[in-house]
């Protein structure tokens, strides 16, 4: 099994930022040193047989550091939980010869094999630190309650029939004792001298930082001296959390000759410290102040809040970049206001046996690992995405959906977007495609954004994916092609997957689809690694030609007079590019689409349903906002007359005008563009009234009122005025 130990310079830097200079006064580490030399036994092993250095812990008070409970009151709590990796490969470097794992491969079922070594184990985990012909690897066992126990310990396996022929290190522990309350460090020699650590997470700690301390000190990459290094910390398959490290023959050298060990730092300023090794026995564990520059080290850490981290790639589009902790659940910090209402807070949890079933039935496809997604409180129960390790792109036909992914729209929006990578694409990217685009306020348009990921905090090995996009920013396409398309690509070979199905394979109908006939799509992805060997753009959309048919109502504002081609509607020009509308139906819903020229514009018209009773109208602003397109649908069928209506107080006089109408399935439509110096350019003004076929006039927002009671509802004089007009 290979170990990546490349430089990693984030990381480097990172490690100078948080964890400050070893600070040592050299008569006093002298001292300590002849004082503290240990027996290099305690971390010797005999035939085979692990010597496993464990002593009982207790909660330390230091200045400025807060008590830890007392271990033997109740068991350890369970919490959610959320890694803490460092940098981005399987194992890094945490300081010169110590390796740490970072993010191992995901789990995977127990085998026979591993059975005649721990015949309760459930689940195995490879975590990538090597001796010799030796792979640290990690099993797990369950019981009624789930994950239970855990063994960890350096194997190697027999080359024909893969059973394991010697096991070295090591040790076991059941996560729900009450001496898990602290925590526990694993201490064995691995091979030739070389040392690993194991450490194993107290269960009622939910993301704690895990530093590793010697007063022999660690040499950091730039030549620095630390007197504690953060080991970043991984999932077991059922969330719970470890550290593990391996050390070189010279480190593991000056660890034997000093004094070691664990402290894990809560953000919530708690503090508690894992087993100790003292190099002298008789001297027992020294307090965390008494070790030089151990409680500076520590106070780096007890400021961090411990709240999800989020960023923003594109306007109106926030992603998770690190999942908070909370009591049942892992906040996005991604947030979802609804206007003149709640705002809903996106939340994961783990799914219940019962989900993941009901989920297999539904999709058809294996499910063992899921996550509840909630919109608390506007989602109600959530939903739920599920994938399994053993998931393959032959498993998905084209076009169907992928269960490891959803999105979340509400009132035509497209709000939350949340996915796990797909578990064949180990080195995968998460792409997402705005076809119409996310215009900032100087008009800059962002179309393809990277999307960051984070571990699984249930500990299946999947790397996830957050998204929340602002109201409006993104309008719920019924075809899933033209509002937000979500690709995973692997660099490594090439590989394209949608997510939701709808571009599987980048089919014809997917790029066709694009205003631009897929150019960007393809472009966008090449540029993240994909192999596209093939794929060619098509033609993408041709603005209407020659004279426009639109006509001029009012000064400012034009309006369509006819279906072109059978589906545009042509609304005049804007600057010198056209303004027009495909107006698309799905059934008996309008779902237009708004272009200007040949950019489809961000905003868009909501999709209106051409059966239900009543008017009913809808709004979107072009990009740039200079012009603004209304739309409007007849209260039935027949041949209904259309106005708009201005009052009195308008600044360029009020009235009504008459608009021409289109038939479209049966009704009658309006769609009117409006530039300066049209009023109606500001969506607040201007209000839409209908004339049915024997002369009712019926009035946007005035339905279920007489002429009076509209009047005294702000519209005074409206419906004289459109009688007027109407005759």
């Amino acid at each position: 099994m290979s170990t990546d130990l490349r430089p990693d310079r984030e990381l480097a830097e990172h490690a100078a930022r948080v964890t400050p200079a070893m600070s040592l006064d050299p008569g006093a580490l002298l001292d300590a040193a002849h004082r503290h030399v240990r027996r290099r036994a305690a971390v010797r092993v005999g035939a085979g047989i692990a010597a496993v250095a464990v002593v009982a812990a207790a909660a330390v008070t230091v200045p400025r550091l807060e008590r830890s409970p007392d271990p033997a009151q109740t068991p350890a709590p369970r919490v959610t939980t959320a890694p803490r990796p460092l940098g981005t490969g399987p194992v890094t470097l945490v300081a010169q010869g110590l390796s740490a794992v970072n993010r191992p491969a995901p789990p995977v079922a127990a085998t026979g094999a591993v059975r005649q070594v721990r015949p309760d184990a459930d689940m195995r985990m490879d975590l990538g630190l090597t001796a010799g012909v030796r792979e640290l690897v990690l099993l797990t066992g369950t019981d009624d309650t789930g994950p239970a126990s855990g063994w960890a310990g350096f194997v190697a396996a027999d080359e024909e029939d893969g059973s394991w022929i010697t096991t070295r290190g090591g040790g076991t522990w059941t996560w729900d004792a009450q001496t898990m309350r602290q925590g526990r460090r694993l201490t064995t020699e691995a091979r030739d001298g070389r040392t690993s650590d194991v450490v194993v997470v107290p269960t009622s700690m939910p993301r704690p930082h895990v530093l590793l301390w010697s007063t022999g000190g660690f040499t950091d990459r730039a030549g620095g001296q630390q007197v504690a290094v953060e080991l970043p910390t991984f999932a077991a398959p059922g969330g719970q959390l470890l550290a593990a490290t391996l050390a070189d023959t010279a480190l593991s050298q000056s660890m034997a000759e000093s004094t070691t060990g664990v402290v894990f730092v809560g953000t919530d300023g708690r503090v508690v410290e894992a087993p100790c090794e003292p190099a002298d026995e008789t001297q027992g564990c020294p307090a965390i102040e008494e070790v030089p520059g151990l409680v500076a080290a520590i106070d780096a850490f007890r400021t961090e809040p411990d709240r999800a981290q989020t960023t923003s790639p594109a306007p109106g589009a926030a992603t998770t970049t690190r999942l908070g902790v909370g009591g049942v659940t892992w906040p996005t910090g991604l947030d979802v206001p609804r206007t003149g209402g709640s705002t809903g807070h996106v939340e994961l949890s783990r799914a219940t046996s019962a989900e993941l079933d009901a989920a297999e039935g539904t999709w058809g496809v294996p499910a063992e690992h899921g996550l509840r997604v909630t919109v608390d409180p506007l989602s109600g129960a959530g939903n739920v995405i599920t994938w399994s390790a053993d998931d393959s792109p032959d498993r998905f036909a084209p076009g169907s959906h992928y269960p490891g992914s959803l999105s979340w729209a509400m009132d035509d929006d497209l709000r939350v977007l949340v996915g796990a990578v797909p578990a064949w694409m180990a080195q995968g990217r998460v792409l997402m495609w705005f076809p119409r685009g996310l215009v900032a306020d100087d008009g800059t348009r962002v179309q393809a954004v990277e999307v960051p990921t984070f571990d699984d905090p249930s500990g299946s090995g999947a790397r996830l994916y957050a998204v929340q996009l602002d109201e409006a920013a993104v309008r719920h396409d019924p075809e899933g092609l033209l509002d937000a398309l979500v690709l995973a690509v692997d660099p490594t070979d090439g590989d394209v997957f949608s997510m939701s199905g709808s571009c599987r394979g980048l089919s014809r109908e997917c790029l066709d689809a694009q205003p631009d006939g897929g150019a960007g799509l393809l472009a966008a992805l090449r540029s993240a690694g994909a192999d596209l060997t093939g794929a060619e753009p098509g033609a993408g959309v041709t603005p209407p030609a020659g004279p426009s048919s639109a006509t001029t109502v009012a000064d400012g504002t034009s309006a369509a007079t006819k279906l072109r081609d059978d589906d545009v509607l042509d609304l005049g020009e804007l600057d010198g590019e056209r303004v027009w509308l495909r107006a698309r139906t799905f059934g008996d819903t309008w779902a237009p689409l708004l272009f200007r020229g040949d950019a489809l514009q961000q905003g868009q018209p909501g999709e209106r349903d051409l059966t239900s009773p009543g008017a009913s109208s809808s709004t979107a602003a072009l990009d740039g906002g200079r012009g603004v397109v209304r739309l409007g649908v007849s209260p039935g069928a027949g041949a209904w007359r259309a106005f708009v209506w201005l009052p009195p107080a308008a600044a360029r006089g009020g009235g009504a005008v008459e608009l021409p109408t289109v038939e479209l399935r049966g009704r009658r439509v309006t769609a009117l563009l409006a530039q300066a110096p049209s009023e109606l350019v500001d969506p607040s003004n201007g209000v839409s009234a209908w004339v049915s076929p024997d002369g009712e006039v019926v009035v946007e927002g005035c339905e279920g009122l007489g002429e009076a009671e509209c009047e005294a509802a702000g519209r005074p004089g409206v419906v004289d005025d459109v009688r007027a007009a109407w005759r």
